[in-house]
């Protein structure tokens, strides 16, 4: 009897101690997230180093399968491939860098020093908006320059000094992602073979199978949307800066980069950028060279969602609009910038697995109204048997 007490009691305890837990977890959810997003933020030159890695490995395995036809360097093809393809990016972004920071200095010096004669003409632009005979004068006479730019706390030192210090990290944790990731494709062998333990270790074996098909459709997704959205971008700003150009807009530099930038956003992002385009060119032109600008961004875009794209993506991921829009609320509401990017590529290998589920149900059902068809007709063959006995009989 004691025993039983005792046992029934030690239930109950852990019982308990269980729903505490669950309790105290539930109360400080908003410490947990904060220490997580910590950690985060900690292995954030790792996740970059891996993105890195990842972008960059299609390029050095290739160059790699070039170098080992070559007898005298292909034992040393992987250190070489990973230098050359390093170096390259290199030249390649200082080049770009050269080319366009002069031109985006300029803009942004011309930006900052026409600011307040921008501010000049919102305001006169708002004087002059009337919605069903209401003004917004009375409010706006209210609000001065000087009450903006007193917004604007230049005491407050230890923001600048923390705007600094985050500015800094960023520089800083990019150096070390590019520096892990040159170790991540030397050793990716290593990496490969730790995985493929870890796989053999924790995965089933009738799992396997499945495992490494949907890890191969997950990579194979990712890099044809990375490389996609990443020449489509180029493409789409340098149509739109020769654009802009021609139409003589300011900060023509500027604009192509966030239109070019803001492309990658599915469906929200081409829309605002033109939206704002054509905004700044109001306020820093005229009313009509808004109205081209808008027109020819539109046009733009048109010829990219239209021409360009299908030419370079091929319809191969073919997730509708719908989920599309879900994804990005969804994955920008949670993860922010990266969710929103890759909302559509995690859509898409969602959306295989579904469909295999569906396949697999599919195919079950099928089998199982063909055992039972089977069942029946045996059934009805022994009962025409039955009777056909019982009439000789």
């Amino acid at each position: 009897m004691k025993n039983k007490y005792l046992t029934k009691n030690i239930g109950y305890f852990i019982l308990a101690v269980l729903i505490i837990i669950v309790y105290k977890t539930f109360d400080s959810l908003g410490a947990v997230f904060k220490h997580i997003g910590e950690i985060f933020a900690l292995l954030s030159p790792i996740f970059g180093a891996f993105a890195i890695a990842f972008v960059l490995y299609p390029v050095c395995k290739k160059l790699e399968n070039l170098l080992s036809k070559f007898a005298r360097v292909s034992k040393y093809k992987r250190g070489i491939s990973v230098a050359v393809v390093y170096f390259s990016a290199f030249v390649v972004v200082a080049g770009f860098l050269a080319l366009l920071f002069p031109l985006i200095y300029k803009s942004i010096s011309d930006l900052i020093t026409r600011l307040p004669s921008i501010v000049e003409n919102v305001i006169a632009f708002l004087y002059s908006l009337e919605f069903g005979g209401y003004s917004l004068k009375p409010m706006l006479d209210t609000v001065t320059i000087n009450d903006i730019v007193s917004t604007a706390n230049l005491t407050d030192i230890d923001l600048y000094v923390n705007s600094i210090t985050s500015v800094s990290k960023w520089l800083i944790d990019a150096v070390l992602s590019v520096i892990i990731s040159v170790y991540i494709l030397l050793d990716r062998a290593g990496f490969l073979k730790t995985a493929r333990r870890a796989i053999t270790l924790f995965v089933p074996e009738k799992g396997k199978e499945a495992f490494s098909k949907y890890a191969y459709q997950s990579f194979s997704i990712m890099y044809k949307y990375v490389y996609c959205q990443l020449i489509d971008m180029l493409v789409v700003a340098i149509l739109a800066f020769c654009a802009l150009m021609i139409m003589g807009v300011e900060y023509a530099p500027i604009l192509a980069i966030f239109i070019g930038v803001a492309n990658v956003v599915p469906y929200f992002g081409a829309t605002v950028a033109c939206a704002l385009s054509a905004l700044l060119t109001l306020f820093t032109a005229s009313l009509s060279k808004a109205v081209i600008v808008a027109i020819v961004l539109i046009v733009l875009q048109q010829i990219d969602a239209n021409i360009i794209q299908p030419r370079i993506v091929k319809d191969t991921l073919k997730v509708k609009p719908f989920w599309v829009l879900c994804g990005v609320l969804i994955g920008g509401g949670m993860f922010g910038i990266a969710g929103i990017i890759l909302a559509v590529p995690v859509i898409a290998f969602v959306k295989i697995i579904i469909e295999d589920i569906l396949d697999y149900r599919m195919i079950l059902s099928e089998r199982n109204s063909a055992k039972e068809k089977t069942a029946q007709n045996k059934s009805k063959k022994s009962a025409n048997k039955t009777e056909d006995l019982q009439k000789e009989n």
